[in-house]
């Protein structure tokens, strides 16, 4: 599902309530994206929405983020957003994504920041079918 922001603009976005308002949404990468079928799940009572942008930080970057941080921040329906991304991809600074946050708690959102996917030095299917039963153990723990 897609939703126009401003005039003709459609980010990469979802939720799980078609054409209702949403409650609480993701904003971030595409990794945000991974924790909507979750929250789904956890939350059936809620619209679960997401906007996601692939490789861009969710902090107000002057275009394509900006929009989409000025259209949840304004949405009066969002209650909740939760913030994520591949963090250590992006040179983000305190001051940066503290001026996203803000602009969310000033329009009266809860916010939350989330981490992002673990993030293994190895294969991490090799902990649950080890191929080496010695080096599931030691790596894994």
């Amino acid at each position: 599902m897609y939703a126009v922001i401003g005039d003709d603009y459609t980010p990469p976005c979802g939720q799980s309530v078609p054409n209702a308002n949403i409650d609480v949404v993701l904003v971030g990468d595409s990794h945000a994206a991974h924790l909507f079928p979750g929250l789904v799940e956890l939350l059936p009572k809620k619209n679960i929405g997401y906007y996601t942008l692939g490789a861009i930080p969710p902090f107000d970057d002057g275009a394509e983020m900006k929009r989409i941080i000025d259209y949840i921040a304004q949405d009066p329906f969002i209650r909740t957003v939760i913030v994520n991304a591949y963090w250590s991809s992006y040179d983000v600074s305190e001051r940066e994504l503290l001026e996203t946050l803000q602009k969310f708690r000033q329009n009266g959102k809860q916010v939350f920041v989330t981490d992002d996917i673990p993030f293994f030095l190895f294969p991490a299917y090799e902990c649950k079918y080890p191929i080496n039963p010695k080096w599931a153990k030691h790596r894994c723990t």
